[in-house]
């Protein structure tokens, strides 16, 4: 996180996820194109027992080994619309709060922005997963921009989710590409 611009990360874990996994996303502070991967869950289910911790372990190790070509095939550019670029940037002008519960927990995703600006001063936002955001809060006007930003920017990344795909069988993972 050197580089002025807004680090995003989306974690969709949920049940009600079309796509499991983690969106990481770098958007410069000016303009709307952003460099975005994705990685996929690696072992569903949402208590860790210990066959999925042996499981997720190896399978790491599995993924460490193709990381440079992961790095190739699961990094793309894609350009967030101008009018969410400009609500992120609103949020950060009006330094507003995040949105996080004690319920929940960060296996279950949600979405982190971090934005670095030219002094290396950083300033952060965190929403809930939209599970709970939309079950908790109804979108009325003073929420409503939180539910805007987090449903653009998880349709944004959710159109690169299908440019690579690691399959995992056993212990042993691999990449298919599209």
């Amino acid at each position: 996180m050197s580089k002025p611009g807004y680090y995003i990360v989306l974690g969709n874990y949920m049940y009600d996820d079309k796509v499991r996994g983690t969106f990481f996303a770098y958007l410069p502070l000016s303009g709307n194109e952003a460099e975005v991967s994705f990685m996929q869950a690696l072992v569903s289910g949402y208590y860790m027992d210990q066959w999925k911790a042996d499981t997720l372990q190896a399978r790491e190790k599995s993924i460490e080994k193709m990381r440079p070509q992961l790095q190739k095939a699961c990094k793309k550019k894609t350009e967030f619309p101008e009018e969410l670029v400009a609500l992120m940037k609103t949020f950060f002008e009006r330094n507003s709060m995040s949105i996080v519960g004690a319920w929940g927990g960060a296996e279950e995703g949600g979405l982190h922005i971090v934005r670095v600006d030219e002094n290396q001063n950083r300033t952060f936002l965190d929403v809930m997963h939209l599970f709970y955001l939309e079950r908790w809060f109804e979108p009325k006007e003073l929420i409503k921009d939180y539910f805007t930003l987090y449903k653009g920017v998880k349709a944004t990344l959710e159109r690169i989710s299908g440019v690579c795909k690691v399959v995992c069988s056993g212990y042993e993972c691999s990449l298919e590409e599209f």
